[in-house]
């Protein structure tokens, strides 16, 4: 796994750990913590907004406070509005973070990119 920078829509980037050879059509399916979460569901809502929602898939973070640990609960929904006039069912999944605490987010899904430094730009 790298830490880099992702992004899917050439406007937004996102802290991300990647592993560089699991890719899908030559995408990265990258996990993010739950804070980069809270901001990819802000920014897919705000994109659905503007552009509509068949166009946009959107995230959403729904808190539930903290746990016995004194973590974070929440739960991420995965809500793919082009999908739900087949079937509701198929227009949202629930995302749980993995063993590592982080959400697979779009991966094998969305065109994500990783983001070359500056310095690393040809």
């Amino acid at each position: 796994m790298i830490t880099t920078r992702v992004s899917y829509n050439e406007e937004r980037t996102y802290a991300a750990q990647v592993h560089p050879t699991n890719r899908w059509n030559d995408w990265v399916s990258p996990s993010f913590t739950l804070d980069t979460v809270r901001q990819l569901a802000a920014d897919t809502q705000a994109d659905a907004a503007k552009y509509g929602h068949d166009a946009v898939d959107t995230i959403h973070v729904i808190e539930g406070g903290t746990d016995t640990e004194g973590e974070p609960r929440a739960i991420v929904l995965h809500i793919r509005w082009a999908h739900h006039g087949q079937s509701p069912k198929q227009g949202a999944a629930i995302g749980h973070p993995g063993k590592d605490g982080r959400y697979y987010i779009g991966g094998w899904e969305w065109t994500w990119y990783m983001i070359e430094d500056e310095g690393d730009a040809a």
